[in-house]
């Protein structure tokens, strides 16, 4: 019988990928979603709105309800994630709103780096739903003025459906989604930045680490000199469901290491007081951005 890859294996394996081979499969995250991330964890479906700040843009989530009422929850973890930086890939690289996951259930899990087992698939399905059926409000404020605007990230979406142990829908469908047009324009409108899905692939089983490494890409595309950045504020800014910091730091810091390890030409160096970051190589070289 054939052993399952734990979700360990898959990344050490990744680590190995990029390290000796440079691997580059260039994919594309919003900015928005850098900036104002999503929960790390359930935050329990009793929140009536989960709210992140960053700067001048807060963003405001209100959960979906399924047939019967019921709320949906939160999207919480690495999932989602990888589902936003899937959509945003796409659409770009496809110009068009409609965009396909596929009629399997497992291709698409391995397309994440993500274990394909029953759970995983029961997994991908409900943070899917929660992903596609919650609403955002972005608030931000200029020059005495502030501003918002609602959006869905989704006007339709079909998925699969199921207990999990079938790998093929049950129609004749592929599962897919439609962007809303605000977002599909969010993407198109070079308002999304390039990164390595390779590097990503070794990171995928952790929300927090995937996080640290699209702000770091989206800060050193502009970055030109030295900064130091200390822990309060990147405790402000990652660390909302840690209730300590110096936890946070501890995390923090393990999670650096795993992207380092992807991303080698990352100057980083964590101290007491918080990181320091120079000007680095970017995971996507400047010259195929172009492209």
């Amino acid at each position: 019988m054939k052993k399952r890859r734990t979700s360990m294996a898959r990344q050490a394996e990744t680590f190995m990928k990029v390290s000796l081979d440079n691997t580059i499969t260039k994919g594309f995250y919003p900015s928005i979603f850098a900036q104002a991330s999503l929960p790390y964890r359930n935050p329990g479906e009793n929140l009536k709105v989960y709210q992140r700040s960053n700067g001048n843009i807060t963003v405001n989530i209100c959960q979906g309800y399924d047939d019967f009422s019921t709320p949906l929850g939160y999207p919480y973890g690495a999932l989602p994630r990888l589902i936003i930086l899937y959509l945003a890939t796409e659409a770009i690289k496809t110009k068009n709103r409609e965009i396909s996951l596929g009629y399997n259930i497992t291709d698409f899990l391995n397309r994440l780096n993500r274990s394909s087992d029953t759970r995983s698939r029961r997994r991908l399905v409900d943070q899917a739903r929660r992903l596609f059926t919650c609403s955002f409000h972005f608030m931000g404020k200029r020059q005495g003025y502030v501003f918002g605007q609602n959006i869905n990230l989704i006007d339709q979406y079909s998925l699969w459906i199921g207990d999990g142990k079938n790998d093929l829908t049950p129609d004749l469908f592929a599962a897919k989604v439609k962007l809303n047009n605000e977002f599909f324009k969010e993407f198109a409108d070079n308002k999304c930045f390039p990164v390595n899905i390779e590097q990503i692939k070794g990171i995928s089983e952790s929300a927090l680490a995937i996080d640290i490494y699209m702000w770091l890409v989206r800060r050193l595309y502009i970055l030109k000199a030295t900064v130091d950045i200390e822990w309060p504020l990147l405790y402000a800014q990652f660390g909302m469901q840690y209730s300590r910091q110096r936890k946070f730091i501890e995390k923090f810091s393990i999670e650096v290491l795993k992207i380092k390890t992807i991303w080698p030409k990352l100057n980083l160096e964590t101290s007491k007081n918080g990181i320091t970051l120079k000007p680095s190589s970017l995971p996507i070289p400047e010259k195929s951005n172009k492209s």
